[in-house]
């Protein structure tokens, strides 16, 4: 062979090996590229589910927030209801005229407003802070909401604000030892 045939030779291998390795490379590339894609939508798809759970979980949080707000308010407004009811005064009435029967009249009106289920108990307190009545006559009754054992729980709490506010006030749902169990006022 002669030098211009070894020549084109050479040329001819180094050029094939070059362009073998091109094509490999673009081959791999090729094949490589549906994985990246792959893996980009993977990632794209967990970030818009994370997104979706998020939204999800907020409006859960807002719907179940409007219902609390909801049920406090009306707890509220049948607790104004309540105290605006003629029936009230009717069941008091025997109390500020001195009637020896005046404890089972508010007795017998605590027991019905704790059998509807609307309340667990319910308190007769004097300007002062003492607890006059309770329906439950738990540990609280005769206690001093201002200076007793109990001046610190949302009862007490609840009964300041009132008492200065002249408002109906409710408290948020807190434990409440005498009744040892949660409770609001």
């Amino acid at each position: 062979m002669n030098l211009i045939g070894v020549l084109t030779q050479k040329f001819t291998q180094k050029f094939t090996h070059r362009i073998l390795h091109q094509i490999i490379v673009a081959m791999l590339l090729v094949a490589l590229l549906p994985l990246g894609l792959v893996w980009y939508q993977d990632h794209a798809n967990k970030h818009q589910l994370y997104q979706n759970h998020l939204i999800n979980l907020n409006s859960t949080l807002r719907y179940n927030v409007d219902l609390i707000v909801s049920h406090v308010e009306q707890q509220q407004a049948l607790i104004e209801n309540i105290a605006a009811t003629p029936l009230v005064g009717n069941y008091f009435d025997p109390l500020f005229q001195y009637n020896p029967n005046y404890q089972q009249r508010l007795a017998n009106y605590g027991q019905s407003l704790i059998r509807s289920g609307q309340i667990f108990d319910w308190f007769i307190i004097s300007l002062q802070g003492d607890i006059l009545y309770s329906a439950q006559a738990e540990n609280d009754l005769h206690s001093n909401l201002i200076h007793g054992p109990y001046a610190q729980t949302a009862l007490a709490q609840v009964f300041k604000l009132s008492r200065d506010l002249l408002s109906t006030e409710l408290s948020g749902l807190r434990y409440y030892a005498p009744s040892n169990k949660y409770a609001s006022f």
